[in-house]
């Protein structure tokens, strides 16, 4: 560093704005009396920098002066990024202290000046910081009368604060009673269910809502966070403890016969879960497609054709038998037959009856694959087994939701037939209003006016959160920089709070933003150890960083269980697995797979793949895909329709989804995104991103990021229509 001149580092975040410019510049009119003529470099930061310089002669620092009086405060802050930027000796940083992220130190060396003007510091990290680095700490703000005499509680050595989330009925529950007990303080959970207590390992806590008529007793854990379930009207009645080893679950299948334990069968069972099955499969042989070994379906992949290694027919019928909830259907025949003729769906009706005479032909779009229970394929003896020379060929056994849901339980509306889901975009409910925010930011005709439009909006709306994520939706496709400050000003507002760095870390991404994103990713794992979604996003920047390896190793090591072993990877174990095998096919050169498991060189290859994720655990929405034939198929994520699902990402810390688009799939597809009206009370807004692949596991792959936001009210928006050639 440079001896004739000053470096000031100042801060231009939104928090920032509170200073007291006169006190800062009384410290610079000190050091320009005392040097008159020297070189100053003046770095503005907030979430990201701009440097500036001035040449300062006889006292005069007029122009620096102005400058520092026409700044605009937006963004986080984030100190880290100014290591190794001054460019003298002597460094001036006026800040508040108030870091946005986790681990975020203060650069200074020895001799250094740090100043405060901001009665709404973080004076501890003020003061830790000047500690660490040894510099000099000037707070004005240690002066004020209001902080004059604070007093602050100490803790017991004996007790530890206790921290954790309440949640009702899967949503996180504000105006909560924690307390420990056998003691009369208390505390109550803030808006986002949280809270904090000091208690001793021993204590047990108290957790009651009187409005929601519900409490529960339970030990003080180890765990850094606590996450407490209650349900609504629900009291229990004493304390259970289990001393005894549960039994290791049981794996049965389906052998045509009756169920059995897989693990005595003296053969090999192939079996596809409902979970194997993506929302959005459009007909049976989809669902199957690359999920079996030695299965191939035949003409346009039509499963009534299907084939099995090995084949015991030579001169008869090659074709593989196929039972629906017990019942045998009819074969088609692999003899000769007519030319093919393409149905409405593009798969082709060449479909015979056994023996090779034409016949009525064997449709199977009636099987919903949404109602499919599993699928097992039997070959070989375990086939004839059951169903002699007819199984020869192999079976596939297909079980509906419907048959299992039946059972003992009398008439039932059979789901497997089609369903009155014709979409009518009339009918959808679609918004196509945007918000006053962007309406007034479209109104601009550059985007410096915009820019200048929105400071002027944030004086009357910049403590409301939907006004940054209405400003961000405005500027993300037309100003990253711009964008990724706007949304960060969400840190600024509610400091390391985990619903806030989970929205930022998602639309941050979102934007291509990824090393900003991941600071946010690190501040969560720092504060949420056992959340696997940080885990996943960090892992997936790593590859969108180009540090392929990184990326390898995280991926990897998440999916075995060996880099973190506090994690249960095995809801997102599917993402993990697709995102292994693609990473390897697109930079194998530059990965040392010395470890890889064999069968990730094998991609899976989709003509589209969309990974959901969302920023607020327990969200309530619903996804829609309208296909090329006008239908449509929706995945609710409501505690109404998938309750026990929200409650393992509650607890497990999770938060994605994905579907795939594979087989005939050619033409134009919708997918909406919605809050139903029956699911908002009490919700926060809810921010949601789309990773969509085209000809994913391809060498063409493309891939788009879409974002969407909803203000914690009934809506529906288009989140993309796509067109599959």
């Amino acid at each position: 560093a440079e001896l004739n001149g000053t470096t000031i580092f100042w801060d231009n975040s939104l928090s920032a704005e509170n200073r007291n410019l006169e006190k800062d510049f009384s410290v610079l009119q000190r050091i320009f009396e005392k040097q008159p003529n020297q070189r100053v470099q003046l770095l503005f930061f907030n979430l990201g920098m701009q440097e500036e310089y001035f040449t300062i002669q006889q006292g005069d620092w007029s122009s620096l002066k102005e400058r520092l009086q026409t700044v605009n405060y937006d963004g986080a802050t984030y100190y880290s990024q100014l290591n190794g930027r001054a460019q003298f000796k002597t460094v001036y940083l006026f800040t508040d202290g108030r870091s946005s992220f986790e681990n975020d130190n203060i650069p200074l060396n020895k001799g250094n000046y740090l100043v405060n003007s901001n009665p709404l510091r973080d004076d501890e990290y003020l003061k830790k910081s000047a500690l660490l680095t040894r510099s000099r700490l000037v707070d004005f703000a240690a002066v004020l009368p209001q902080n004059i005499g604070q007093i602050k509680k100490k803790k017991t050595e004996a007790s530890k604060l206790v921290r954790g989330t309440v949640y009702i009925d899967n949503k996180p529950a504000p105006d909560v009673k924690v307390a420990i007990q056998g003691v009369v303080e208390h505390v109550i959970t803030d808006e986002e269910g949280r809270f904090s207590i000091n208690a001793l390992p021993s204590d047990s806590l108290i957790v009651s809502s009187q409005a929601k008529r519900t409490y529960k007793v339970l030990g003080v854990t180890r765990d850094p966070e606590m996450n407490v379930f209650l349900e609504a009207e629900v009291v229990p009645l004493e304390e259970v403890v289990l001393i005894e080893k549960a039994p290791e679950p049981v794996e049965l299948v389906n052998t045509g016969n009756v169920m059995q334990n897989k693990e005595k069968l003296g053969f090999a069972i192939q079996s596809i879960g409902e979970e194997n099955i993506s929302e959005i499969t459009t007909n049976v042989s989809n669902a199957m497609q690359g999920k079996v070994s030695g299965v191939r379906l035949g003409q346009n992949d039509d499963l009534s054709q299907v084939t099995m290694r090995p084949s015991n027919s030579i001169l008869g019928n090659s074709y593989g038998l196929i039972v629906l909830d017990g019942v045998p259907l009819r074969r088609a025949s692999s003899a000769a037959v007519g030319a093919a003729s393409p149905n409405n769906s593009g798969r082709s009706n060449n479909i015979r009856q056994n023996g090779g005479a034409p016949g009525a032909d064997q449709n199977l779009s009636f099987i919903d694959p949404q109602n499919i229970a599993d699928i097992t394929i039997l070959k070989g003896l375990a086939a004839t087994n059951r169903f002699g020379s007819e199984g020869v060929n192999g079976v596939i056994l297909i079980t509906t939701k419907t048959a299992k849901a039946g059972v003992g339980q009398g008439e039932v509306t059979d789901l497997a037939r089609l369903k009155d889901n014709i979409y009518k975009a009339e009918e959808a409910g679609v918004s196509s209003s945007t918000s006053p925010v962007v309406n007034a930011l479209s109104g601009s005709s550059n985007m410096e006016e915009a820019y200048e439009n929105y400071i002027s909006l944030r004086v009357f709306n910049g403590a409301d959160p939907n006004f940054y994520l209405d400003s961000f939706s405005y500027f993300r496709d037309k100003d990253q920089r711009i964008a990724s400050r706007i949304i960060s000003n969400l840190l600024e507002l509610s400091k390391k709070d985990r619903n806030t760095l989970r929205t930022t870390a998602v639309s941050l991404q979102a934007i291509g933003a990824n090393k900003e994103a991941l600071l946010c990713y690190e501040s969560l794992i720092k504060l949420e150890p056992k959340e696997i979604q940080a885990y996943l996003g960090r892992a997936i920047l790593y590859r969108e960083m180009d540090q392929y390896q990184d990326a390898f190793n995280e991926l990897s090591g998440l999916l075995k269980g060996n880099k973190y072993p506090q994690l249960n990877t095995k809801p997102i174990s599917k993402t993990l697995n697709r995102e292994i095998r693609n990473l390897i096919f697109h930079h194998r050169n530059s990965l040392n797979l010395a470890n890889a498991a064999p069968e990730w060189s094998n991609n899976l290859k989709f003509s589209v793949r969309a990974v959901f994720e969302w920023d607020t655990p327990g969200a309530q929405f619903e996804l829609q895909f309208v296909n090329p034939q006008n239908r449509f198929f929706n995945w609710s994520h409501t505690n109404s329709e998938n309750n026990a699902r929200i409650r393992e990402e509650l607890e497990m810390g999770y938060r994605v989804e994905e579907f795939e688009f594979y087989g005939d799939v050619q033409g134009k597809w919708i997918i909406n995104a919605s809050i139903p009206e029956v699911e908002i009370a009490d919700q926060r807004p809810l921010v949601l991103k789309c990773t969509l692949y085209q000809n994913f596991g391809e060498a063409n792959q493309k891939i788009e990021e879409l974002w969407v936001h909803f203000k914690g009210q009934q809506e529906k928006k288009i989140l993309k229509t796509l067109l599959i050639n």
